[in-house]
This record gives structure tokens, sequence and C-alpha cells, in this order.
């Protein structure tokens, strides 16, 4: 059983859940893949523990190792201070060269171009895409984990003064380069200036980890691009961009070696994990519209290839006769965990979504009980400020609608398509942590307060909550 696993993972690991719209094709298997194939020990010595996902037709919830994650942060940043501070400048000219690779591979297979290949080459497409990305997600994993505490165990660790620790995380931290958001922006208004405009070369920026769109769906958001609130945006960015430079080049200036090194290492990693992005959308875009194009083949709803997993192409579960079957039932709701293994280990379950995930969600809230109390709540510091709102719990875009201007966003995890709701939040908070994630990032682009890494926040409060969010402590309270 699912559960007993779980729990036994509970007692010595530190776990985390991430949830909103995933699907098991989309996102767990580019994970689950990376965590757990050959690749992995290539990098990081140690098995990972544990992967655990709970699926139905609108929803997805993640459960996993991360303490795991923090090991393969602590493991880069030790390579580094090991073989010199340009040990980044060194790697990181790898992940660029995989990114010119998927580039590559995303322009040879636009839609009518899969449509043409036979199944046995589809299934191999499709693996090659998802080996690629999970590859990717494996060379950049190291920047998931990084946060205020773990910068501040190495800015000691490096002989910096405690005493002057926030202005140096604070200037380290400073968004220095074009967030996603804005260089998908800046590529729409490339593109919609041109007569003939090819509309997969944008197909990557609307594909997100639950689904990818048609190229008519595409042609239709294109169209609705508001070029003049677009060059406005631009333009306040690229000058925060530049003041934020400045700022950071000035400070740095003056720092030991050994402190210059931190900071850039705190700039890598957020600037890694915002930038493949991109990448991981073309690998997601290829896989999907491959997905798409073999259940039109064998007579399935092609929307439903969101329901199949990475292993039914590689092993050809798909021809099974029962294979409707499976997949009807993975849409009502199912579990799997994966564990090392050769092969991998995976266990099954199948039931009701909102069980399966309250049930697990239990065993995480238990395990991570001490991140918080009923009435306050901790976590990580991702940008300043002191606000007191209403909360919106928002876990997918069905959630959208109800969120208003004012209000204070709650979430397992921001995503790209939440930046309408993040324009109107007075505040965000989040299970996940990581200085470099989503939330961390878009809340310093826009300046909203924001505390990140709670764990159970999604959980603890609910709709209507009147908080106070102090994002100069990390902390929330509830008023009411």
């Amino acid at each position: 059983m699912i559960i007993d696993k779980l729990q036994k993972y509970s007692k010595s690991q530190e776990l985390m859940k991430q949830e909103g719209a995933f699907s098991l094709l989309a996102a767990y298997g580019f994970c689950s893949l990376c965590l757990f194939g050959p690749k992995w020990y290539e990098l990081y010595p140690k098995d990972y523990n544990f992967f655990l996902g709970v699926f139905d037709k609108a929803n997805g919830l993640y459960v996993f190792d991360w303490g795991k994650y923090k090991e393969t942060t602590d493991i880069e940043y030790r390579r580094m201070i090991k073989n010199g501070a340009d040990y980044l400048v060194k790697t990181l000219p790898l992940f660029d060269e995989h990114t010119r690779q998927m580039d590559e591979l995303y322009s040879q297979n636009n839609p009518e171009q899969i449509k043409k290949l036979g199944k046995k080459e589809l299934r191999l497409l499709f693996y090659q895409a998802t080996e690629f990305t999970s590859v990717l997600l494996r060379d950049t994993l190291f920047s998931e984990a990084l946060d205020q505490q773990m910068s501040k165990k190495y800015y000691l660790e490096a002989g910096g003064k405690e005493e002057e620790f926030e202005e140096f995380f604070s200037l380290a931290s400073l968004l220095t380069f074009d967030s996603f958001k804005v260089r998908w922006d800046k590529i729409l208004l490339a593109v919609v200036k041109k007569v003939n405009i090819d509309y997969y070369n944008l197909h990557w920026m609307y594909t997100d980890y639950f689904s990818g769109k048609s190229l008519t769906e595409i042609e239709k958001l294109v169209k609705k691009f508001d070029i003049d609130k677009a060059i406005k945006e631009i333009e306040i960015n690229d000058k925060f961009v530049l003041e934020n430079k400045q700022k950071q080049d000035n400070y740095l200036r003056n720092l030991p070696e050994n402190l210059k090194a931190l900071a850039y290492f705190i700039l890598a990693t957020m600037q890694t994990r915002d930038i493949r992005k991109d990448t991981f959308a073309k690998g997601m875009t290829i896989a999907y519209n491959c997905a798409w194009e073999y259940f039109n083949r064998i007579g399935l709803e092609p929307a439903d290839c969101i329901f199949s997993y990475y292993t039914d192409y590689l092993d050809n579960i798909l021809e099974n006769s029962n294979y409707s079957d499976l997949i009807q039932a993975r849409k009502k709701g199912c579990a799997v965990i994966a564990e090392p293994g050769n092969p991998v280990k995976y266990t099954w379950e199948f039931g009701d979504y909102q069980g399966l995930r309250n049930t697990f969600l239990d065993i995480v809230e238990v395990s991570n009980s001490k991140t918080g109390s009923i009435d306050q709540i901790e976590g990580q510091i991702a940008n300043s400020g002191f606000v007191r709102g209403k909360v919106k719990i928002i876990l997918n875009l069905a959630d959208f609608s109800k969120f208003n201007q004012g209000d204070i966003l709650v979430s397992s995890m921001t995503r790209p398509e939440f930046v309408p709701v993040i324009k109107k939040a007075s505040a965000i908070v989040t299970d996940e942590g990581g200085i470099t994630c989503h939330a961390a990032i878009v809340s310093r682009e826009l300046n909203i307060p924001c505390i990140i890494g709670t764990k159970n926040a999604t959980r603890n409060l609910k709709d209507g909550d009147v908080v106070e969010v102090d994002a100069d402590k990390g902390v929330i309270k509830k008023l009411n």
C-alpha cells in the first residue's frame, strides 16, 4: 500500500508537496525519469528515495523528499568551492548545449511532421523528448532548493559576518535578468509584427504541466496579446533590471572572493531555474504532440493522452486490448509512487482523487507540523513587506475567477499561468520553498510581499481568512 510507504518515508524525510494543474503525462513522467533514471547517478551518488503522484481529470499532487533536493544544491555548492569560483561558468555551458539540442529537436518536429511518423517512430520520439527533458531537469535540479537558511549557512562558512548577512542576501538575490514573463513578451512582440506567423514557434509558450494547446487555440490567444501593455511593462522591467544590476555590481565589487563566489552561486541558481522553463516547455510540447497523435491513431480520445505515462510508450502498453480501461481508471483517480530499483519500482492505486489526496496530505501535515501552528504559519522570506488581507486559495486556473484585487494569494506553488492573478495580489504565500521558485522571482519583479516554503499554508488557511503577512519576518498570522 502506498500509504504505508509514505508513512515510512515521513518518519525520516523532509516532505514537500506541490499541488495544482499537473498531469501524469506532462509532469510526473519527466520528474520520475529524472530522479530514478540511470543518468541520475552520473551526477549524484545516492538513490533518490521516492516520488509520489496523485491525479485525476483536472488535478495533480506531488509528494517528495525535499531534503534530497537540498542535497543536490549542497553538492553543487561544495563542488564549486572545491573546483574554484568559475566551476559553474564551466558547467553551465553543458546546459546551454542541451538547450541547443532541444531547440533543434523542437524545430524538426512540428505537428505536421509528427503526423508523418509511424507508431514506432512516435513512441521513440516521445521517449526521446521525455528522456532529454529529464536530463535537463537533473542538470538543473540544484537550482530548486536554495533558500535563505542555506544561503546563511554558506555565508557564515565563507567568513561573512552574521549582522551583515541580510544586506548580502538581499543584494545577491536581486533580480538582474529578464524573467520568463518578460522574455516571452519580448518574443511575442517580435512575432506579432510579422505578416505570416508560424504559430508552432510559439507553441511551447502555451504548454504547461497539465497539457498543451492546439495551434488554432494559440492563434486566438496571440491575437489577444496586448501590445501596448507589454511595451510599457517591458520598459519598466528593463529599468528595474538595470538598476538592480548596478546595485549588485557596486556591492559585489568590494566583497572578498569567497563571498563573491557565493553571490554568483545564488544568482546562477536563480537564473538557471528561470531560463530552463523555455527548454522544458519545448520538450513537453513534443511529448504532448506525440501522445495526442498516438491516441488519435489507436482510436482513443486524443485529449485523454494526459493520462498516459512514459512507460506506456517505452513498453508499448498502448497496444494492449485493455489500455482504454486503464486510461479511464486513471482518469477517475490514481496514485503512483516510484522508488529506486533496477528496474524502477512502481506501485499504483486507483480510487477517488480527493480521498487519495486527503489521506496522503494528512501524513505530510503531520510530518511538517513543526513548521507552524493553527494560528501562525512560518516560511522563508522571498520579498519583504507587510500586508493584511483576505486569503484566496488558488491551485489551478479554475480558481482564478474567485480572486479579487488586493486578495492574498495562497497556493501550493505558482506557475507562469498564474501571472494575471499575481498582479492583483497584495501578497503571495506558497507551500513550496526555495528562493528560485516562480513565486519568489515574480514577487521581486512586481515588488509584492512574498513568503515561500510554508509547506502547509494551503491546508491551514481557507478562503476568506483574514491574515497578516509579515514578509519581513516570514510569518503569517490568522486574525479571525
